[in-house]
């Protein structure tokens, strides 16, 4: 089944990708997550080849151009620990259809192009004002 995943920064109206992909019909949201995540890693993996012009505006759109990636990626194992941690710190919010998801273990029924969005908070260091 394909849904919509949107990005986006707590601090932009703008999104910062749009993307359909495909999850394995997960009965979690932590498995939802893990399924989206498994995604990027896998797409993370074959992204050593070199680019091309129209894949370096389509990447400078969301302001970041990758030339391949530096070291190693974690194992699927870390990175579910890390999604996890992550939740639980606040570090970003879920929101299934429009509505706000924080509980890891709650079911879900996704449908076919339901919308999944992920709002990244972006910690600041420093002066309070």
């Amino acid at each position: 089944m394909k849904i919509n995943v949107i990005k986006r920064k707590a601090s932009s109206y703008r999104d910062l990708s749009k993307e359909k992909i495909e999850v394995q019909n997960p009965k979690t949201l932590l498995e939802l997550l893990e399924n989206v995540m498994f995604n990027e890693i896998d797409y993370f993996n074959t992204k050593d080849k070199p680019i091309n012009n129209k894949e370096m505006m389509k990447q400078t759109k969301s302001g970041k151009v990758s030339f391949g990636v530096n070291g190693t990626l974690p194992s699927k194992k870390e990175a579910r620990e890390v999604l996890i941690q992550d939740f639980k710190d606040g570090l970003f919010r879920v929101f299934l259809n429009e509505e706000e998801e924080t509980d890891l273990n709650k079911e879900i029924h996704l449908k076919e192009d339901d919308t999944l969005i992920l709002i990244k908070f972006i910690m600041l260091s420093g002066r309070l004002w």
